[in-house]
């Protein structure tokens, strides 16, 4: 059977640059990867500076961004959240660029604060 297979980076464009921004939540997807396909993860669709750009997060690595968005921590580190209610949400994050342990470049996002104002998108 005849296959087509897309072989480009799946985030071409959409690392974001190091620096401070407010962001605005287009969409949250629960997404499963790694060696047997069954590690979950989480795919934000962000907006800033007016730009479109993604950061791809591990549960456990999401705590403090989901305190800042105002989700119920229903005991600690364990949280009850609903992905479409975290949309059009805003908050402020600091982005840098580290080697992981393998060596890979990986885009981290730290430092999170709610945005109570209107952000101006």
């Amino acid at each position: 059977m005849r296959e087509m297979a897309d072989c480009n980076d799946s985030y071409p464009d959409q690392d974001i640059p190091d620096g401070t921004y407010e962001f605005k939540v287009i969409s949250v997807a629960k997404r499963y990867g790694g060696a047997n396909k069954d590690k979950p993860f989480y795919s934000w669709k962000l907006e800033y500076e007016g730009v479109k750009g993604e950061q791809v997060t591990m549960p456990n690595k999401m705590g403090d961004l989901l305190r800042a968005l105002g989700c119920e921590e229903t005991s600690p580190g364990k949280f009850s959240w609903d992905t479409d209610l975290v949309v059009n949400q805003v908050f402020s994050a600091t982005v840098s660029h580290k080697p992981d342990k393998a060596g890979k470049i990986r885009q981290e996002m730290s430092d999170f604060k709610k945005i109570k104002e209107d952000a101006p998108f």
